[in-house]
């Protein structure tokens, strides 16, 4: 990229970004729904004239650009086969990068502004006449942010009805049958909270989920801040297997020749899971998060266990308004980048209250937390709080043990205040489903 000024000089080469030009028109012509963007750009975003004509065969096309009806003239073009040379962008990069070109185009107005004014003062001209030429340069002097009313409906019709066609649900299934009937999957751009207090099986809830997820050859990113690596891996093992993580932490004379064929096969199996894991060894923030995800190429959901275990960007006076802010940072990059998070939060205890299951008002150092979700989710087992009492609970002891609760507490899409029961076995790292419902 050239540099606009140098001290208080210009350079005699215009400020541009060749190589940023290409990767936006390759990126634009690879994947059709990317083409709103041909209503956003302007042609002389593009500084290099093979680009510019290259970006001109685009906007004739518009919404019907494709590779096969390009002209063959086009086609071609040394300009064209340079722009088909590089590497595309990341989809959910685009737009970020466009920003970036339309900000060089800004640059080199105000470059080729400043140029112009050097020369009328060079000529003479009075100080008057050349602040009314600037002024009525700046009138001029917009740039294309949004595409107009009737192609962005267009647009947004044409993605709710690929949506509403779709034969699974709008978003990523759980696994579990009785909450994505509830939820719909975990949608784009949406931000989930998975609450609950210690020891109630969030970890274990979650890596059901994600090894549901992997084996559909889905892309996860862990942000694991409460246990080792290695152990989180011996807990999946244990989901996979059904092997007791106790026994798992055993020499290995303790396994039969069974036992260790049912893991040896196992860890083959995870051994291509798409499940990537930060926050074990390093400082994890937003910022480390939105890295990764660039870093790693996209995924199609984020996980983060635990909330108030991250650290802040910038610390602010209390702790309420760190976790607040880092609740409003990881909202933006679901919505940024347009895949679900779910972000597992603590509860605070009340002693005073009788009934222990979870309000949203018990999410701890709450603040924006509430608002910003568009799911919150709470688990509670009544073992933890409840003696067992048959008359009470109706159920023999050992049900009673593993039984648990997933309450929908807030849900922006549909119904809430919505209980469904599950089937939990902490030593084998089980959360079962005992709720089904109908497709309707």
């Amino acid at each position: 990229m050239n540099f606009m000024i140098k001290t208080n000089k210009l350079t005699e080469m215009p400020v541009n970004d060749d190589d940023l030009e290409k990767k936006i028109l390759k990126t634009i012509l690879l994947n059709k729904k990317n083409t709103f963007n041909l209503d956003i750009l302007i042609v002389d975003d593009f500084y290099n004239e093979g680009n510019k004509k290259v970006y001109k065969s685009f906007m004739e096309l518009g919404s019907s650009l494709d590779y096969d009806l390009l002209p063959d003239n086009i086609r071609r073009a040394e300009e064209f086969k340079q722009v088909m040379f590089v590497d595309p962008l990341f989809n959910f990069e685009l737009s970020v990068y466009i920003e970036r070109l339309q900000k060089i185009t800004r640059q080199r107005k105000l470059q080729c502004l400043a140029s112009k004014t050097m020369v009328k003062v060079k000529e003479d001209k009075s100080s008057v006449e050349i602040t009314n030429w600037l002024t009525n340069e700046f009138t001029k002097f917009t740039i294309k942010v949004h595409e107009n009313i009737e192609k962005q409906n267009m647009r947004i019709n044409t993605e709710l009805l690929e949506e509403l066609q779709r034969e699974n649900y709008f978003g990523l299934p759980s696994g579990y049958s009785a909450l994505d009937y509830r939820i719909r999957g975990f949608s784009n751009g949406t931000f989930t909270i998975l609450g609950g207090n210690p020891s109630v099986g969030k970890t274990t809830w979650l890596l059901n989920v994600i090894n549901h997820l992997c084996k559909r050859g889905k892309r996860v990113l862990h942000v694991n801040l409460e246990m080792s690596n290695v152990m989180l891996q011996m807990k999946m093992l244990s989901v996979i297997t059904g092997i007791s993580t106790s026994l798992l932490m055993m020499t290995k004379k303790n396994f039969t020749d069974a036992n260790w064929k049912i893991i040896t096969d196992a860890l083959g199996v995870m051994a291509n899971y798409k499940w990537f894991r930060i926050g074990e060894s390093t400082i994890t923030t937003t910022a480390t998060i939105e890295n990764t995800i660039k870093e790693q190429g996209g995924f199609d959901i984020v996980i983060v266990d635990y909330l108030q275990l991250m650290n802040p960007v910038v610390q602010k006076k209390s702790r309420y308004e760190d976790v607040s802010n880092i609740s409003r940072e990881l909202k933006k990059l679901s919505t940024k980048y347009n895949i679900p998070f779910v972000v597992v939060s603590s509860l605070k205890r009340h002693e005073e209250r009788k009934d222990e299951t979870p309000i949203i008002s018990d999410l701890k150092e709450s603040g924006n937390i509430e608002y910003d979700a568009d799911l919150i989710l709470f688990i509670t087992r009544k073992v933890l709080f409840e003696k067992y009492d048959v008359t009470k609970h109706g159920i023999d002891k050992l049900a009673f043990e593993h039984f648990a609760e997933l309450l929908i507490a807030k849900n922006r899409w549909g119904v809430a205040n919505r209980k469904m029961n599950f089937y939990f076995d902490g030593e084998r790292s089980l959360f079962r489903e005992a709720t089904k419902e109908g497709q309707r």
